[in-house]
């Protein structure tokens, strides 16, 4: 029976490998991206169901701007495919030197993108309920959730974008590992951060732990940490671990025109589908919220 290994290095020598090779690597490599893909989801199902037992309210300030949330993380997950298609394929060609400076250059402009998003966030936190529709008394709980969660796009750019470039390093198991970690952190910071009190999942005597008791709040803000500590963890990997990208010389992190013409072109259309189809999420949430707190509940839990 035929061997089906994973061979980088034969890759970039140019050898053609079996057609049960190539498919095989090609699962490999995509699976970081699914999994970190799943991560996402699987924090919001956290959220959800955390929050779930709070009631109906609780969840319908969520569900009011969760959508719009998926159409920022959409858009990073969209720029940071412009840098990593280039650090692939200049890994592909042994140009390691040029990948990391590309690296560099892609973590400044996803950190300035980030931060944009964030600013728009700011900006937009306090009107964005109202402007979706929903009921009075959820627009302060949401608007709330809503900030909590836009600071949170900068570590989740730079997870998207360390994702990528491990991919494109040929490493699949520390994005894999971490984007794991990162949904263990969350269940955990959310069990002290949104109930006043819990009981921990171990053996024996059942003990009622303190917590912080701050809802909706609290998993917005188990999010943001759990991301941030991850992101942290992933940036010194790949800065100073990576056997590929790990910095090793000095080199300019001004981004430059050529990087950002190319990252543009790969970018661009990427950007219009994730545009086009979180507006349909959009367009369904300010149908289902003139209808009430409990049905734009039922939508949350549903289209998430």
């Amino acid at each position: 029976m035929q061997q089906v290994t994973l061979d980088i290095d034969a890759l970039r020598a140019g050898e053609t490998p079996p057609r049960l090779n190539r498919a095989l690597i090609v699962l490999m490599l995509a699976f970081p991206a699914v999994l970190a893909e799943l991560s996402n989801t699987l924090m919001q199902y956290i959220d959800a169901g955390m929050v779930g037992h709070i009631g109906a309210h609780a969840t319908a300030s969520i569900g009011i701007v969760e959508s719009t949330i998926w159409l920022l993380d959409g858009l990073l997950g969209c720029a940071a495919a412009g840098f990593t298609v280039q650090v692939a394929q200049l890994i592909g060609a042994g140009r390691d030197r040029d990948a990391r400076q590309v690296m560099r250059q892609s973590l400044v402009m996803m950190t300035l993108f980030s931060g944009c998003l964030l600013l728009l966030g700011v900006v937009i936190a306090p009107h964005l309920p109202a402007w979706i529709g929903g009921e009075e008394s959820l627009r302060q709980d949401a608007s709330q959730y809503f900030l909590i969660c836009c600071i949170s796009l900068i570590p989740v750019g730079i997870v998207r974008l360390a994702t990528g470039m491990f991919q494109c390093a040929g490493d699949m198991r520390t994005p894999s590992i971490l984007n794991i970690v990162a949904c263990v952190l969350d269940v955990c910071f959310n069990a002290f951060l949104i109930n006043e009190s819990f009981i921990p999942p171990i053996p024996g005597r059942p003990l009622h732990w303190p917590g912080f008791g701050l809802g909706i709040f609290g998993a917005a803000l188990g999010t943001l940490s759990a991301q941030t500590i991850v992101a942290a963890i992933m940036l010194w990997i790949l800065l100073r671990r990576s056997p590929t990208l790990a910095l090793r010389e000095s080199d300019s992190w001004t981004p430059r025109a050529a990087v950002l013409r190319v990252s543009g072109k790969v970018s661009g259309p990427m950007f219009l589908e994730r545009i086009v189809i979180s507006l349909g999420y959009m367009a369904i949430t300010v149908i289902v919220a003139p209808l009430g707190t409990i049905a734009v509940a039922a939508n949350s839990l549903a289209i998430t």
